[in-house]
């Protein structure tokens, strides 16, 4: 494309015609329009990038905390956290992986204390017994079956009522509900039992009240010892 302009010379009766070729005038205006425009794409991209980076760096821990929380509370205690991301992230990650380490760690010295109070349970010389806040037994050991002459299996059907002889169940049932009520922390006692063959077995008994965290009866337990 071109544009002409004209110029009359008076006088001289000449006319002087200036040609100009409009895309070589404008061409630099051309290009300098490129150049913004490239550098302005650049910056659009660049921008794009970093708030992709940025907004994974965020949500990959967050998500990986999330992840993690999740199986530590199923009880996944041996499950690690994988430690990334800004200074607070790691810092949140690390925490939950010493909870949960610390968490396996109570666990097992509960195990190793059940399985310690398991083994001293059974092969305690003396009648070991766990019965309910009513007085059935849950639990009882050698030395109480050979006592009462009740195999375990028999005497984990029966309550204390049952095997106790007639004349002393109420004062025995009066401590059972004193000791219900908190009125007493433990008591000791001597009463007979009636033993599977039919004859009294005198016993002196220690009993104490096992309450969970919200003060609720749990468990009766009683170590009781043959005085006959």
């Amino acid at each position: 494309a071109r544009s002409q302009g004209y110029r009359g010379f008076q006088g001289l009766g000449w006319i002087l015609v200036v040609g100009h070729n409009v895309q070589e005038v404008l061409a630099p205006a051309f290009s300098l329009r490129n150049r913004i425009l490239l550098f302005s794409l650049i910056l659009i991209a660049v921008a794009i990038l970093i708030a992709l980076f940025i907004s994974r760096s965020i949500t990959r821990p967050v998500a990986e905390l999330i992840r993690g929380a999740g199986e530590i509370g199923k009880g996944r205690l041996d499950y690690r956290i994988p430690v990334s991301g800004g200074y607070e992230m790691a810092q949140l990650a690390a925490s939950f992986n010493e909870m949960a380490a610390q968490r396996k760690r109570e666990e097992e010295s509960l195990r190793e204390n059940e399985e310690r109070f398991r083994s001293f349970f059974a092969a305690a010389a003396i009648g070991m017994v766990m019965a309910s806040p009513d007085g059935r037994f849950v639990q009882v050991n050698g030395a109480m079956c050979e006592m009462t002459g009740y195999p375990a299996e028999e005497l984990l059907r029966r309550d204390f009522q049952s095997i106790t002889h007639p004349d002393d169940l109420a004062e025995d049932l009066d401590r059972h509900a004193r000791l219900l009520k908190g009125d007493i922390p433990f008591y000791h006692t001597e009463k007979r039992f009636i033993h599977k063959q039919g004859h009294e077995v005198w016993a002196h008994l220690a009993v104490s009240l096992f309450r969970d965290g919200e003060g609720n009866p749990v468990h009766f337990t009683g170590q009781i010892q043959d005085i006959t």
